[in-house]
């Protein structure tokens, strides 16, 4: 029974961080500046993974289709930092002592 509680409260806790990041990441979305039509594309985020700093004041999201990874302060839910990947980032991970972050990029078969 205790276990089951617990995988609940994961899912829930999980599905919450989730909307997080969706809601942060509009919030610090920009109108594009104005293009020719010929250079008119449009840029999607495609955010797929996240994760939190040990502190939780800085969340860490992996966006696939730009190849970058968005640094978010929490408090405030502003970007900090755009930090450019390889091709099709699928994974990301944080060091124990929080120094290094880790993304693996399936079609550059890389880690950044």
């Amino acid at each position: 029974m205790k276990r089951a509680i617990q995988n609940r409260s994961f899912r829930a806790i999980s599905s919450m961080a989730g909307v997080l990041a969706v809601c942060l990441l509009a919030m610090a979305a920009k109108p594009a500046p104005k293009q020719s039509q010929s250079a008119l594309r449009e840029r999607y985020l495609s955010p797929l993974e996240m994760v939190f700093s040990p502190d939780g004041r800085v969340l860490y999201v992996l966006c696939q289709d730009s190849d970058e990874v968005k640094v978010i302060d929490v408090a405030s839910a502003t970007p900090i930092n755009s930090i450019p990947v390889g091709h099709v980032p699928r994974g990301i991970a944080l060091s124990p002592d929080a120094r290094r972050l880790y993304v693996t990029n399936a079609w550059s078969d890389t880690v950044s």
